[in-house]
């Protein structure tokens, strides 16, 4: 459990006067106080603790990751450590750590509200996600697939973040995600075999997608602008780090693949979460959260790139429905 670093110093009495009442919105009572040599020491192990995650976390990130692969596995992994959602969201989340809150409001987080006004629907969606685990609990009592209820969950929080980021109506953007549950007697290699192949046919889609002559990967304008032949400057494309979701029973499984034509497109494993541990539910779903905000941005990137001109996208409601996401 990491270690609030900012805990204040002094206790305000339960019966203390108007006028002797501190002025800071986190004071704790005498039960949950804290003096200020142990907040010393745990200050100090708070830092080595953070230092050994991001240590191990670099470690286990391999070089040849893409940096949009490296950038979601760094956030995942440091969860705990750092921001992560608004700070006009405490009153909401008061059970939360203090770090996990921007230090202002005009400070960005990984978890936040697009559209003006839709923090109500943020906070909302967030707050039925950390009850997924509850949810997953209670299927064996209610004995149904905690695989569907899994599903269920995230795919509600994804239809916020799209609907957040003006992208639920926009058909001509390719999904940048693809969803798949374990059959019952289906073995878990065949089922990461069906999330791979369904990952490397979106990527496809979206190199086919690429209006090759007037784009290029950054590497390629590069190269042409370095020959120096004189041609018009070539616009390049940002090519998105596709996100798979397998769900086996009540693991959910993160994985990921680079579509830019140049690299090997090798599906790499993220991470693996059981979402029915007790006592994880709020990790778990900001583990999720994370993973969903990682996919709004790609696919507002690809949005804004579209309306330059840079895609080919479908018309119509080919946006990747026939690929089952």
């Amino acid at each position: 459990m990491p270690v609030n670093k900012q805990l204040p110093n002094k206790v305000v009495s339960l019966d203390a006067q108007e006028g002797e009442a501190s002025d800071d919105d986190d004071s704790f009572s005498s039960a949950s106080s804290i003096t200020y040599s142990e907040y010393g020491d745990l200050g100090i192990e708070f830092r080595q603790e953070k230092s050994d995650r991001l240590g191990n976390a670099i470690g286990e990130s391999h070089s040849a990751w893409s940096e949009g692969e490296r950038e979601l596995f760094m956030r995942l992994a440091m969860r705990g450590f750092e921001p992560i959602v608004p700070k006009d969201w405490r009153l909401d989340f008061a059970t939360l750590p203090k770090l996990l809150f921007a230090r202002s409001v005009r400070e960005s987080s990984l978890i936040s509200a697009v559209k003006r006004g839709s923090s109500f629907y943020a906070i909302k969606s967030l707050s039925r996600l950390c009850t997924l685990g509850g949810r997953v609990r209670d299927c064996d009592v209610r004995r149904i697939s905690p695989a569907h209820v899994i599903k269920r969950g995230v795919d509600n929080y994804l239809n916020w973040a799209f609907y957040d980021g003006s992208l639920k109506a926009r058909s001509r953007a390719l999904r940048t995600h693809v969803f798949y549950t374990k059959k019952r007697r289906e073995a878990t290699r065949d089922a990461l075999e069906r999330v791979n192949r369904r990952l490397c046919a979106l990527a496809q889609r979206y190199q086919d997608a690429a209006i090759m002559g007037t784009t290029s990967t950054p590497a390629e304008a590069e190269a042409a602008e370095g020959e120096g032949t004189g041609m018009e400057p070539v616009h390049t494309v940002t090519f998105p780090i596709l996100v798979g979701f397998l769900v086996c029973g009540p693991l959910l499984v993160i994985v990921t693949l680079d579509s830019t034509p140049t690299s090997n497109a090798v599906m790499r494993f993220i991470c693996q979460f059981d979402m029915g541990e007790s006592g994880q539910d709020v990790w778990n779903a900001l583990a999720v959260a994370i993973a969903v905000m990682h996919i709004r941005t790609t696919m507002r990137t690809i949005e804004a790139e579209w309306q330059q001109g840079l895609w080919n996208l479908p018309d119509g409601r080919r946006g990747g429905e026939d690929l089952d996401f």
